[in-house]
């Protein structure tokens, strides 16, 4: 009865060892591994790292649920990056990462004693699209101008959406004469999208620009280039009025 007692201990004792080193060397060393390879991809913060899952047990399918969760977490991410880094209608910089951008080219242009041009621009006849054509019509007339620009601007040229139908330019590689000739040749493509589009309405735009050239701030700056694009746009409202007069 001892002997079957004694045997009865050591088998148990092995069963119990057997499973510890199952366990030990199937499932906690995985999950050791595991839990190495998620605390690395939080210290390097890099959500394009995956875990590296064998088998079809429970730990396998927990490494690759983790992996699903990182792939969305990684979408998620992008997803908020751009809508917090650009406008959603436009697809160019929104106001606040647009302005962190712009004040550090302008930062760095005023340390260096570079040249730094903003220009202020407000789209024509915004109002007047709305109400006789639907605010749809006036988000396309919003996006056309916008393309239309974007298409004579460098990557290194700040383009942004100061709010509404109000963009803001920043350039570190034109001065004041080579921007004056941009704006030119960006209002020609205006004019000539109107006569190849047809539509009842005109894509225009008035533009302010400043020089920074002077020991100013660059929201002073902003701000006297939008006292010119206000003149600009009375400028351009009188002598539309002269012409419909003389027509008349």
């Amino acid at each position: 009865m001892k002997k079957y007692i004694v045997l009865l201990v050591v088998n148990f004792i092995i069963l119990v060892f057997s499973i510890y080193i199952f366990m030990e060397q199937i499932i906690v060393k995985r999950l050791r591994k595991m839990d190495h390879s998620v605390r690395e991809i939080i210290e390097c913060q890099d959500l394009g790292k995956r875990l590296r899952t064998k088998g079809k047990d429970e730990s396998g399918n927990l490494g690759r649920n983790i992996n699903i969760l990182l792939v969305d977490i990684e979408v998620m991410k992008e997803r908020l990056y751009g809508l917090a880094t650009y406008d959603v209608m436009t697809g160019i910089l929104n106001r606040h990462m647009g302005f962190e951008k712009l004040g550090k080219k302008f930062k760095r242009a005023q340390n260096n004693n570079e040249i730094f041009i903003i220009a202020f621009i407000d789209i024509n006849n915004l109002k007047y699209v709305n109400d006789k054509y639907s605010h749809e019509e006036g988000d396309k007339l919003i996006k056309n101008i916008v393309k239309i620009i974007e298409k004579k601007l460098e990557s290194k040229d700040i383009f942004l959406r100061f709010g509404g139908d109000e963009f803001i330019l920043g350039f570190n590689r034109l001065n004041l004469l080579e921007v004056n000739l941009l704006f030119n040749e960006i209002e020609k493509s205006l004019k000539n999208y109107d006569n190849e589009s047809k539509k009842e309405y005109t894509h225009s735009i008035s533009i302010g620009i400043a020089e920074c050239r002077e020991n100013k701030t660059l929201d002073e700056y902003v701000n006297i280039a939008d006292i010119n694009m206000y003149k600009n746009k009375r400028h351009r409202k009188k002598f539309l009025e002269r012409i419909y007069v003389e027509k008349i």
